[in-house]
């Protein structure tokens, strides 16, 4: 051994150790010292050389770092020769731990203790192990996990002003807003079903087993702020049909397992059958093409849903079942009501009836009078018997045990209940769909009877068609899919799921129950990006590279409508007049695109073009009333815009140039035309990026303008 022949720094030892395997050994060069108040020795420095040349450095107990060496040897962390020792020997004799050691070795103890010890606390101590790392290393070189990502752009996007106090406040090492943004732009989601939304499934469900792609389709619709909101250059909350108030929400969760997600989000300010129908098939047809089999579609019981399933049957009678028209096997897609809402209606039912005459089930014979005054009279009697009561508290518990059977969401809940109804329906065991034939069949000879308090008809037939659903798909699944469906959870047939979704996105509003549609249209891409890199696994990279065709999909539509706007633009006469308020607001607008522009362009020509650096006296300027407004011709222009801007000038306003004006006054016409008119608003703000679209359109146009040839400022200007 070489080593052993140089003459090593004073105080430092050699030893060998070997593995308990004697396959290995390392070197250590320890430097010890006595401790006189224990009487042992204590290393004080260590250098450890491991077989194939790398080596770690030890100074205090504390593991140092190899940045202090780094100019000692010729390849990082690892020795080419006996002269490198010796210098890395001498450098650590001297060496002392810094806060970033210090800081790096904490890390590693807390490191060691999430993999010695696997309980509860496990995120907490990653999460401070990721911290003290982080504030270790400079703020331009930080890396940061996949699950601090995922909770940032959570944070953020629940409170956008907390995140930014956060990040400045010191406590925390977070990633900036800018990075998150960028990352989850792939993932915004957009008005009904497009490129984005499609991508985005197909990426979860190549994540997904067989069984979790049966699923179920559940429509509803969420109410929202009636506003119109403009953010990001996007228009949110304006139809064709006016001001929106309610979105129509589609919604798959899996029939046999926890998988869920939104399919699309339409802004409307009321929903029709037409809609609702057009909607349901265009999902049908996307999701069959991805890979999902849709095998039921729950709705609640509004008589435009009412009108919707009747519209599927060829009587015009709802129909228990059609068949997917886009499957290849003639896949079947059960419709029906969703039971939860039924139970509620039920419910009202008795209260707004007050009395009920119910028909014996199947197997009985005594009918059931029910009636909303025995709540109220048991209520204020608590202790005696009446025996009135007997007939409304048999329809209650009816009541009850069709709910227990239809709102079974796990293979086991009849064992912790002990209660053989909610055992999931198999091929062994049929109570529960037993039950809800013959609970069927009571109703339709209710609905079929004449005289005698009933339920609405609305109510009875909805609660008709779920039971025949329900125990249609039931066989269906536990026939057609029997390799993979053992038995099946009526519960999972509902709209809880949709429900559910709803209110958790009202929480990433803010707890604001009226919110509005760019607020739930936000909080679902955060729901996607969770749904990525939390459930199916997926790295931020991963998930942006993957949404890159997407995007390229995106760029190819937002490019059509570019051409369409051009040319309508082109062909339009949008030089109208200005009001006088109107020109005096486009001037100040133009010295701060002008300043703008000249804080990123170092060309003093450019400057020239832009800027009016003439001085004068202020004039008193008044336009009268009945005098020609200004078009950008009248000598009176540019005097009136010094003055104005004179006037409003505590010392840091410029005052733009007739350059300036004449281009902030052309982008201001040509954006009043483009959004006054119905068919190219609706096409600028359906794009994807609405202000990089218009911005292209405005410099197209400029091309074609002789007028304003600086086309390069002009651009600048817009994007400001």
């Amino acid at each position: 051994m070489k080593l052993g022949k140089e003459k090593l720094p004073s105080g430092y030892t050699i030893i060998k150790m070997c593995s308990p395997e004697q396959e290995d050994y390392v070197l250590t060069i320890r430097l010890e010292e006595l401790d006189e108040t224990l009487g042992l020795p204590i290393i004080k420095r260590n250098l450890t050389v491991y077989r194939d040349l790398r080596f770690r450095m030890h100074a205090a107990s504390t593991e140092m770092s190899l940045r202090h060496v780094a100019g000692l040897t010729a390849r990082p962390g690892i020795f080419q020769s006996t002269a490198e020792v010796l210098n890395v020997l001498a450098r650590l004799k001297s060496l002392q731990p810094c806060a970033t050691d210090l800081k790096c070795a904490a890390a590693e103890l807390i490191e060691r203790a999430v993999a010695a010890d696997r309980n509860d606390g496990l995120n907490v101590c990653q999460f401070a192990a990721e911290q003290l790392r982080l504030s270790s290393v400079p703020p331009n070189r930080r890396r940061y996990s996949q699950t601090l990502m995922s909770l940032a752009v959570v944070w953020d996007r629940t409170s956008p002003k907390l995140y930014q106090d956060l990040c400045h406040s010191g406590v925390l090492i977070l990633p900036h807003k800018t990075a998150l943004r960028r990352l989850t732009s792939a993932l915004s989601v957009r008005e009904g079903l497009e490129a984005g939304t499609v991508q985005y499934l197909k990426m979860r469900i190549a994540k997904l087993n067989a069984r979790e792609r049966l699923v179920n389709l559940a429509m509803d619709e969420v109410h929202t702020a009636r506003a119109v909101e403009l953010a990001g250059g996007r228009l949110y909350g304006d139809s064709k049909d006016g001001v929106t108030n309610t979105i129509f929400c589609t919604l798959i969760s899996s029939v046999a397992g926890r998988y869920e997600d939104i399919i699309t989000m339409s802004p409307v300010p009321s929903i029709t059958t037409e809609a609702i129908r057009e909607i349901f098939f265009k999902v049908l047809k996307t999701l069959t093409e991805i890979g999902f089999s849709v095998v039921s579609c729950t709705t609640d019981g509004h008589r435009t849903n009412q009108s919707f399933h009747n519209g599927l049957g060829t009587d015009g009678e709802h129909p228990e079942w059609i068949i997917n028209p886009y499957s290849t096997d003639g896949a079947r897609v059960y419709t029906m009501y969703d039971s939860v809402h039924l139970f509620k209606n039920f419910y009202n039912n008795l209260l707004n009836k007050k009395t009920l005459e119910c028909p014996p089930m199947p197997g009985t014979k005594t009918p059931l009078h029910a009636a909303s005054k025995h709540l109220e009279q048991l209520y204020l009697l608590e202790r005696e018997e009446y025996r009135a009561f007997q007939g409304t508290a048999d329809f209650l518990e009816l009541l009850r045990q069709w709910f227990s059977v239809v709102n079974v969401k796990t293979a086991f809940t009849y064992v912790r209940l002990r209660d053989p109804l909610r055992t999931p329906p198999s091929n062994e065991e049929r109570g529960g769909l037993n039950f809800l034939v013959d609970f069927q069949k009571m109703l339709q000879t209710w609905l079929d009877r004449k005289g005698g308090t009933k339920m609405s008809r609305d109510t009875t037939q909805a609660a008709i068609y779920t039971c025949r659903g329900l125990v249609g798909l039931a066989n269906y699944l536990l026939d057609k899919h029997s390799d993979v469906m053992k038995y099946v959870l009526l519960g999972k047939v509902q709209s809880d799921r949709i429900e559910g979704r709803f209110g958790y996105l009202r929480k990433l509003a803010g707890g604001n129950y009226w919110a509005s549609v760019r607020q739930f249209l936000e909080g679902e891409a955060v729901v996607r990006v969770k749904s990525l890199v939390w459930l199916s696994g997926y790295s931020l990279g991963t998930v942006t590279a993957q949404m890159e065709e997407a995007q390229k999909l995106r760029q190819r539509e937002d490019d059509a409508v570019i051409d369409m706007l051009v040319v309508a633009a082109s062909c339009a006469d949008y030089n109208g007049q200005l009001t006088e308020g109107t020109e005096q607001a486009i001037a100040h607008v133009a010295g701060y695109l002008a300043r703008s522009v000249t804080k990123k362009h170092v060309c003093e020509s450019c400057h020239e073009l832009l800027v009016n650096r003439g001085q004068g006296p202020l004039k008193n300027m008044r336009l009268e009333e009945d005098s020609e407004p200004m078009d950008g011709s009248g000598p009176g222009l540019m005097d009136a815009v010094k003055t104005f801007t004179e006037l409003l000038n505590r010392g840091g306003l410029l005052c733009p140039s007739e350059l300036a004006v004449h281009v902030t006054t052309d982008m201001y016409l040509m954006y009043r035309w483009l959004v006054q008119d119905e068919e190219t608003r609706y096409a600028l703000f359906g794009c994807s990026k609405p202000r990089a679209a218009f911005q292209k359109v405005a410099a197209v146009i400029s091309q074609e303008d002789t007028r304003h040839v600086i086309q390069f400022v002009m651009h600048g200007a817009i994007k400001q």
